[in-house]
């Protein structure tokens, strides 16, 4: 029996030196990508000062981010690194798979948010970047999104896997809509199930066209959500309600009244 081809493969094939990061260089992407992996011989513990040095090194090189103008901006070298990422996500052989998690969701928030031409770079080419990033999400093995979420008993990582799946349906590159209902109706306890009940109407919030127009409160809300930590009670409720007025409108009123039931009576 022949183990799985281990994320990186075909990391080689691809001339980064040709490729310009946020940061401004060139050729750094695939040794950060290693040390994802844990197998280089760039290996370095995150408790100490180098790791955390390279964690900070990565976060800036694929999506950069300005909150005085609230809009992020994507590099050339981002874009073919996402599927390596997203494979380094997604297998339990990857040393630092939460990091690969975290920097994933980062590059998908700035999809979401549409694009944002950085210094030197036209709109045009920062539109091409961003629906280049997208389709590398959609395409990548969107099924090991949906058996990690069965499996992971850290809520947290559910919300992080969650928003990844609701915004790859909302770059219109993948119709996730079916299955993020199915996901509900697997739901085997009241959190999972108001988890993906959020998840489920953020995936079908009206995207914004790019900054010409403000993204819903309600939306924001359940953004917010899946990517708490520790929601509060009240802030559960709050978002779950919410979004079961904003579920698609195939669900039948009947259906939507019945979910509400079974969240309402079983969350604390």
């Amino acid at each position: 029996m022949t183990s799985a081809p281990e994320p990186l493969f075909g990391l080689e094939h691809i001339d980064w030196t040709a490729l310009v990061d946020c940061r401004g260089d060139r050729g750094q992407i695939p040794i950060l990508l290693r040390w994802l992996w844990g197998t280089s011989a760039d290996l370095l513990d995150v408790t100490d000062n180098r790791g955390v040095r390279a964690i900070r090194d990565l976060e800036g090189r694929f999506v950069t981010s300005s909150d005085m103008l609230a809009c992020y901006c994507i590099r050339a070298a981002t874009p073919p690194a996402v599927p390596f990422l997203v494979r380094l996500a997604q297998d339990p052989r990857t040393l630092r798979r939460d990091l690969s998690l975290s920097l994933l969701l980062d590059i998908a928030v700035a999809v979401d948010a549409g694009p944002a031409g950085c210094w030197g770079q036209s709109w045009e080419e920062a539109s091409a970047l961003v629906r280049s990033a997208a389709r590398g999400m959609a395409r990548t093995r969107p099924d090991g999104w949906f058996a990690l979420l069965e499996e992971n008993p850290d809520r947290r990582v559910r919300g992080q896997i969650l928003e990844l799946l609701a915004i790859i349906h909302r770059s219109g590159l993948l119709d996730l809509l079916g299955r993020l209902w199915d996901s509900v109706l697997r739901a085997t306890d009241a959190i999972s199930m108001t988890e993906r009940v959020i998840c489920l109407a953020y995936a079908t919030a009206e995207h914004p066209e790019y900054r010409d127009r403000m993204r819903q409160p309600w939306a924001d809300m359940l953004q917010g959500w899946l990517r708490a930590n520790d929601p509060a009670p009240r802030e559960t409720a709050e978002a779950v309600s919410a979004a079961l007025l904003h579920l698609p409108e195939w669900i039948d009123e009947e259906t939507v009244r019945a979910l509400r039931e079974l969240v309402q009576e079983q969350l604390p």
